[in-house]
């Protein structure tokens, strides 16, 4: 039941995260990509095949979003600057798996580490999001504004992370799904 209710409220984030703006100058333009850190935060809380199932789900999710213009088909290309399709699968499988390596600090309610995770697989998913289109134009640029720029939606991140795992915590409290101890697990 609390995995089902998992990819609901994914599919709940990305909408959600269509009306957010990106924030002003002070922040470097940085963005609050709750999408992308509410899967972070579900991966930490779900057993592994789960969380491949999850991951899996948001970088399809992100990808359509993202990747397919609907006149066009995919865009995928040095052209458009946008990403191929199922490169945001194989990114949001990466950062899933180095989240759910973090579980036992969350099951032990531990939870410094998986923010900081947390901001910081934020910053790599940014990071490799940029570093991939670069290399699909054939210009290696990376100027400062972006990199303050991708440090400041981190930090935004690691803000909201405490938020998002409070709240999956209580969803799984509320539904006797709280993560426990399992052999294999």
């Amino acid at each position: 039941m609390y995995a089902a209710l998992c990819f609901v409220m994914l599919f709940v984030a990305l909408c959600v995260q269509e009306f957010i703006p990106r924030l002003g100058e002070s922040a470097s333009y940085g963005i609050v990509l709750l999408f992308p850190v509410w899967f972070l935060c579900t991966a930490v809380t779900l057993p592994y095949p789960f969380m491949l199932g999850v991951s899996f789900f948001a970088g399809l999710l992100w990808d359509l979003r993202h990747t397919i213009d609907p006149g066009l088909g995919p865009t995928g290309d040095a052209i458009t600057g946008a990403t191929p399709f199922g490169m945001s699968i194989l990114l949001f499988g990466l950062l899933g798996h180095l989240m759910h390596g973090v579980r036992p600090l969350y099951k032990k309610r531990q939870m410094g580490f998986p923010i900081l995770l947390t901001g910081a697989g934020i910053l790599l998913f940014r990071f490799l999001e940029y570093l991939f289109l670069n290399f699909r134009r054939g210009n290696f640029q990376f100027p400062q504004p972006v990199f303050r720029e991708m440090c400041s939606t981190a930090v935004i991140s690691m803000i909201l992370a405490p938020l998002i795992y409070f709240a999956l915590w209580w969803l799984s409290r509320a539904i006797h799904g709280h993560p426990r101890y399992a052999h294999g697990d």
